[in-house]
């Protein structure tokens, strides 16, 4: 996100514009459709539908959708501790 852009003058008369971005480095790179359905072990059509109906954590970045790696580790963990959570109930 960037701030408003901050007004200096020189000492010619010159006006100066200088921008502040504040930087947030995400943890790992980016993945793409295919890369999560790979690392899924399903069609990549799988992962834009779930995308599309909220299942499965992405983000759109213009017409792409990305997906972090690290937020897919922790939908799978979820999923696997809903699925162990209802198997302790049935016991």
């Amino acid at each position: 996100m960037l701030t408003p852009p901050r007004r200096a003058r020189r000492r010619s008369g010159e006006l100066l514009i200088i921008r502040r971005a504040q930087v947030r480095v995400l943890p790992g790179p980016l993945l793409t459709a295919d890369e999560v359905a790979e690392l899924l072990g399903v069609p990549k059509s799988w992962v834009y539908e779930q995308s599309r109906c909220g299942r499965i954590p992405t983000f759109t970045l213009g017409r792409y959708r990305r997906y972090r790696r690290e937020a897919i580790e922790a939908w799978l963990e979820e999923l696997e501790d809903r699925a162990s959570g209802r198997l302790r109930r049935a016991v």
